[in-house]
């Protein structure tokens, strides 16, 4: 009986001091005085100020309504498959904006204990006091992947704001001013080249296109470029 009893104080030992250790506040070391509370906050704040403005889903459905569809067709707004792929996107990368808002200006103020310091929240605190990008930033609830994945938090902001920008870029200036498409910036790259194969298929209407006719053939270039060309 006493060895099971020991055994069991010696399994729940470490756990004890593992959970102790990171409720504590962390020492940031330096001379400045700061905490790594204090620390984390600064960042969540800064980050706050960088966050790209928000997408309004009523704005940006009027603003696709208007967008002109492929060339040599009638298609606009909704009737063309890369306005609908647009819009799905916008919604796509908005959510992760206001997860990303949400989860900086929660933490924000578990740190000032105006609200509750969560299991959660107290993972993404160490997280963004390591430099690594919250989980809640990538994964749901259930531990599907939602965005991007970047071994480090500044990286994956980058990639946010540039994927805003990728979107806005778009949604204001029409693809007449698109010179190329950044793959790997969508959340669904297969729905891309899928609407294009549509578009491509509308186009020829007359000819009597079908779209499993329609291939999509790549030009590997002489150059590197961020932004595939299409």
């Amino acid at each position: 009986e006493m060895t099971s009893v020991t055994g069991v104080q010696t399994c729940a030992l470490p756990i004890l001091i593992t959970t102790i250790m990171n409720t504590q506040p962390k020492d940031a070391g330096g001379d400045s005085g700061m905490t790594a509370d204090d620390i984390v906050k600064e960042k969540c704040e800064e980050t706050l100020l960088k966050m790209p403005p928000d997408f309004i889903e009523e704005i940006f459905r009027k603003q696709i309504e208007k967008l002109k569809g492929p060339p040599n067709t009638n298609d606009k707004g909704f009737l063309a498959p890369l306005n609908i792929f647009l819009f799905q996107e916008l919604q796509r990368l908005q959510r992760i904006i206001s997860i990303v808002r949400s989860n900086l200006k929660n933490l924000s103020m578990a740190i000032d204990g105006t609200v509750v310091m969560t299991e959660e929240l107290l993972d993404d605190l160490n997280a963004i006091f390591d430099a690594r990008v919250p989980k809640a930033w990538t994964h749901d609830a259930s531990g599907q992947e939602i965005s991007w994945l970047s071994p480090n938090m500044g990286g994956w902001f980058t990639g946010l704001v540039d994927r805003y920008n990728l979107l806005n870029g778009w949604l204001e200036g029409s693809r007449s001013n698109m010179k190329g498409y950044w793959m790997t910036g969508f959340t669904n790259a297969q729905g891309f080249l899928t609407a294009m194969r549509q578009e491509v298929t509308r186009q020829h209407k007359k000819d009597q296109w079908a779209l499993d006719d329609v291939i999509s053939h790549t030009e590997v270039l002489a150059h590197e470029d961020r932004k595939s060309v299409v």
